[in-house]
């Protein structure tokens, strides 16, 4: 059984909860190295750095296969997993792999950017044609979301009389879940998956972090970051279980 040594401390701040890592960059590099193990196969090497830097890279079935066909010495299989460089995302391969994830990163951006106009046109819009809008947004975005218990996500904190508020927060949250998704593409394997927002018509953030480790559950502490320029005696109320300190690292309470 795994054992948890030296818990980390979990921290979550505005500006970490609005960015996502740079995925293109991350594909970009992941088909050099998948060009790379092609070309050694063609060759009758294994290349392990490729394949390592790999399972660094994405926490995958294709890349497990990988590296046991490597440990194994299976060429044959090896070149079957790896496929051919034209390999589309329906392709069981290493490269139909990161084709899929390139399809499915543009999916999750044009749903995203889809709310971003409804949002621009919001107060144009009347509450009968946002709601159609959002429900088809909604359907579409639980078709594509990978997020476990994604559904609740969209559930509000809390729900006003003007439904058009209740609309606008329900798209903040299909935002959010969005970027979720794409944060779990982004990642590399074993990272932590967390996103901080806020719903409107209160003082409710709303955030969520994601163990990173798939084998054992942990406890650990967490620290929330505040605007560096917040000072503490712009808190009026703390709750009793909560306690700032100040990071000198980070310029900003905690």
């Amino acid at each position: 059984m795994e054992k948890l040594v030296n818990a980390p401390v979990v921290s979550l701040s505005l500006e970490e909860g609005r960015s996502i890592p740079d995925l293109n960059t991350k594909l970009e590099q992941s088909r050099t190295q998948a060009n790379a193990l092609y070309e050694a196969i063609q060759s009758g090497k294994i290349n392990n750095p490729e394949l390592l830097t790999l399972a660094e890279a994405w926490d995958a079935p294709i890349i497990l296969e990988l590296n046991l066909a490597a440990s194994l010495k299976n060429l044959a299989l090896l070149s079957e997993l790896v496929g051919e460089p034209g390999n589309d995302s329906q392709e069981p391969t290493l490269f139909g792999f990161l084709a899929k994830v390139s399809e499915r990163n543009d999916s999750l951006k044009a749903e995203s950017q889809k709310l971003a106009v409804l949002l621009d046109d919001w107060n144009g819009l009347g509450e009968s044609v946002l709601d159609r809008a959002i429900v088809n947004s909604q359907k579409q975005v639980l078709v594509l979301n990978e997020y476990p218990g994604g559904d609740q996500l969209l559930q509000p904190t809390k729900t006003s009389q003007d439904q058009k508020l209740n609309l606008k927060n329900l798209v903040f949250n299909l935002q959010a879940l969005l970027g979720l998704n794409r944060q779990i593409l982004a990642i590399n394997a074993g990272e932590s998956v967390r996103a901080l927002w806020l719903e409107e018509g209160s003082i409710i953030f709303r955030g969520v972090i994601t163990n990173p480790s798939a084998v054992i559950s942990q406890t650990v502490p967490l620290k929330f970051y505040l605007p560096r320029e917040l000072k503490t005696e712009d808190i009026l109320t703390l709750d009793p279980s909560l306690e700032t300190h100040y990071d000198t690292t980070e310029e900003a309470l905690f």
